[in-house]
C-alpha cells in the first residue's frame, strides 16, 4: 500500500486534489484508492490534511496516514508543521514554494 500526506490551506483545494488523486488512481491504474479529509470547524486559510491510499487489493484501514510513504505540501509556511521523520526515507517530498531546490 502507498500512503500520501498532503497539508494545504482550507480553500487552496488541498481537499480536491486528494480526491482528485484518488479518482484518478480508480480509473487510470485500476487500483483501489481513498482519500480522507481531516479538518474542523475551522475558517478558510487554517490547516487542513488529506490522506490518500493506494493498493492492488481493497483497503481495509480508514484511519489518518500516521507514517506516509509521500508528503505533498501546498503551502509552505505550513512546512514545520509535518514531521519530516514520519515520511519513508526512500519518499518523495513535495513541496509548493517559488524557491528552486
Amino acid at each position: 500500500m502507498i500512503e500520501v500526506i498532503q497539508i494545504s490551506r482550507g480553500g487552496s483545494g488541498g481537499v480536491t486534489g486528494a480526491k482528485i488523486l484518488a479518482e484518478a488512481a480508480i480509473m487510470y491504474e485500476g487500483l483501489y484508492a481513498q482519500a480522507i479529509p481531516k479538518y474542523g470547524s475551522e475558517r478558510r486559510g487554517a490547516m487542513v490534511q488529506a490522506y490518500v491510499r493506494f493498493d492492488n487489493k481493497p483497503i481495509r484501514i480508514h484511519s489518518p496516514v500516521y507514517e506516509a510513504n509521500h508528503a505533498l505540501i501546498l503551502d509552505l509556511s505550513l512546512l514545520d508543521r509535518i514531521d519530516i521523520n514520519t515520511v519513508d526515507k526512500e519518499g518523495v517530498i513535495i513541496i509548493n514554494s517559488k524557491e528552486i531546490s
